[in-house]
């Protein structure tokens, strides 16, 4: 029962994880509208007040665009806010799982040694940790297969003392984040179309000449269209610092695992995994920290 206690509180940790990933992935767009509403917002009221200075006596049509502004936009962005809600959530849960994929793999194949089960380690298609996955591969070959420590560590893995840039990281999750990109550039495209149609319905009640209307509504569209592209400009900007800030939480505990492997290697056997902050993956450490145990008892 408390073994069974303990991988559940494991598995909670792993899920917080993957949620919030999720969480904070579908959440960019939803800020994007939001600032793209907030923009349209400050330019509707301009217009309703310079509107209103020259058409004092239209100004009850002015409510009505005001009205209008708010319900039908409102109305017209929920099915399209939500879905496309839902959708970047269940992507941003497949992200959340493939960050601790590398992790994963680490602890079953150690699970796997403690357990007598004779496989060898592979990484699969987890990349994204291109130094952990390719030392991790290097470092079970040459434990399992020599009966001494002090090897000599390959040229492309020493002289590394912090976390480094993983480019196929960035490289894969700038992909999604380009498709993501271009579905949010169209939903924000959309609303902004809807709300100029909006407030080109009531224009044309108030001015009096289709030359005012043309050069009004013309100057208007130039304004949301700058809106747009600004709030898509906002979304990929928000998308740039979400992948620095999830590279932040898989990047140290890799390099942790790393260095603790490398100087295990390098015949540090007292060397094992302290890491604080990260419970996502503590399970899967102290796993790998048991694997050491049993390597360095058997190699006395």
């Amino acid at each position: 029962m408390k073994k069974k206690l303990k991988n559940i509180l494991k598995d909670q940790d792993r899920a917080k994880f993957r949620i919030l990933t999720g969480l904070k992935f579908a959440i960019i767009p939803i800020l994007s509208l939001l600032f793209l509403l907030i923009l349209s917002y400050v330019i509707l009221a301009v217009s309703l007040a310079a509107m209103d200075t020259f058409h004092v006596d239209k100004s009850f049509i002015l409510h009505d665009l005001v009205k209008s502004f708010i319900s039908h936009t409102i109305v017209s962005m929920l099915p399209w806010v939500s879905g496309m809600f839902v959708i970047l959530f269940i992507i941003g849960l497949f992200i959340g799982s493939l960050m601790l994929r590398p992790f994963k793999n680490i602890a079953e194949y150690c699970e796997n040694r403690l357990n007598g089960i004779e496989e060898s380690y592979d990484p699969l298609f987890s990349t994204d940790l291109k130094l952990l996955n390719s030392f991790a591969e290097w470092f079970f070959l040459m434990v399992e297969d020599s009966s001494r420590f002090n090897q000599e560590i390959p040229v492309k893995f020493r002289g590394i003392h912090k976390p480094v840039f993983e480019k196929n990281f960035f490289l894969y999750n700038f992909l999604i984040i380009i498709i993501v990109t271009i579905l949010t550039a169209i939903t924000i495209h959309y609303l902004s179309l809807e709300m100029f149609e909006d407030i080109v319905e009531v224009v044309n009640e108030v001015f009096s000449t289709k030359n005012q209307v043309t050069v009004f509504t013309s100057s208007l569209y130039r304004i949301f269209f700058n809106i747009s592209n600004l709030s898509i400009a906002f979304n990929v900007v928000l998308y740039m610092a979400f992948m620095f800030h999830i590279y932040s939480k898989v990047s140290t505990p890799a390099f942790g695992i790393f260095a603790t492997m490398r100087s295990f290697i390098m015949g540090k056997r007292e060397s094992r995994v302290h890491l604080i902050g990260y419970t996502y993956i503590r399970s899967y450490t102290r796993t790998l920290n048991k694997y050491l145990d049993q390597e360095a008892r058997s190699k006395d």
